[in-house]
């Protein structure tokens, strides 16, 4: 079975914390390799991790999630706003 590597970039914890939970219930082919809370940790575990898929809130407290992937050079990723 193919697992997808994800990671959850939400500044929110209490919303990451269920965001997680719930993908571990209903999405076990989804592993979540990380969470960050600000758009440049999000930017350091994309690049430990090399998702499939990010999880991704728009407003961060450092920058957007345009912001944030507009700093990098290339995606590989799927991404999905929260």
């Amino acid at each position: 079975m193919f697992v997808a590597r994800a990671i959850i970039v939400e500044d929110n914890a209490f919303m990451a914390t269920v965001l997680n939970d719930m993908l571990q219930t209903e999405a076990p082919s989804i592993e979540v390799m990380g969470v960050a809370a600000t758009g440049k940790e999000g930017l350091k575990q994309i690049d430990k991790y090399k998702p499939d898929i990010i999880f991704l809130d728009i407003e961060l407290p450092d920058m957007t999630g345009f912001e944030m992937l507009g700093q990098l050079t290339e995606i590989n990723f799927k991404t999905i706003f929260t």
